[in-house]
């Protein structure tokens, strides 16, 4: 994997060693020709050379070893912007596509989820007031799906969750439990409180057809939870098509 160096104790740890093996060389070569060098003279070498190789190794090897500590952390901070969404700390749209294409074989269930009436947040209480919403929002469904598996942000108030393995009957236990949660855990705002909701589809992955068309059933169900009066979630079954259940 590399030298990962993140913080200056591990520079100057990699430094101190740089130059005990810079400084060493010399000395062990020189003490190797002990037996047909004058004492005095022996001593006067080993003090110049490892002067003058400490005097180079030592700044350069901690120039060069603090370069590559600022490049470790530029290059993590970077990978996490990409890999995580910046306000609410969940996947990507791109990576969490990216893990449900890794686990389609593994069967589960897709679920997304989209808060209620949320320019209604906006409108009233602040774009602010609508971060934060956001943000209680992914805690929530993080809380409630993340032992199960993966949680991205799609896209404005849109969520998805991809978990692998699950029977129906869990999957929807999870659907009903995070409307529930949302529904009677608010935020307070500003002395105001506000309670954000949440409609939710939920299909399962047969790992048939394609990633695109997962996401189109499971927006199909989204549409019937919105129709069926929102802070709820709709399933689409396996052979009666869809149905509207109440959380």
């Amino acid at each position: 994997m590399g030298i990962r160096i993140t913080s200056f104790w591990h520079v100057a740890v990699y430094s101190l060693g740089v130059c005990i093996i810079a400084a060493g060389g010399p000395l062990l070569v020189l003490w190797h020709m002990l037996g047909w060098l004058p004492h005095f003279l022996l001593v006067g070498v080993c003090l110049v050379v490892t002067i003058c190789v400490l005097s180079i190794a030592l700044p350069l090897s901690i120039i060069a070893i603090n370069s590559i500590r600022v490049i470790n952390g530029t290059v993590d901070s970077l990978n996490r912007l990409v890999k995580f969404d910046a306000l609410t700390g969940v996947l990507s749209r791109n990576h969490f596509l990216a893990y449900c294409e890794a686990k389609r074989a593994e069967g589960g269930y897709l679920l997304l989820l989209d808060a209620d009436h949320f320019k209604k947040i906006n409108d009233l209480h602040g774009h602010e007031a609508g971060d934060f919403a956001l943000k209680h929002i992914a805690q929530a469904i993080t809380e409630v799906f993340a032992p199960w598996g993966q949680i991205g942000r799609l896209g404005g108030e849109e969520f998805a969750a991809r978990l692998p393995g699950l029977s129906f009957a869990q999957a929807e236990l999870l659907a009903a439990t995070v409307c529930t949660k949302l529904r009677n855990q608010g935020f307070e705002y500003e002395g105001r409180q506000i309670c954000p909701t949440l409609s939710v589809g939920l299909v399962p992955e047969t790992g048939r057809g394609t990633l695109a068309n997962v996401l189109r059933r499971a927006d199909r169900c989204l549409y019937q939870a919105k129709s069926h009066g929102r802070d709820c979630y709709v399933a689409e079954e396996a052979a009666a098509g869809l149905a509207a259940q109440a959380a």
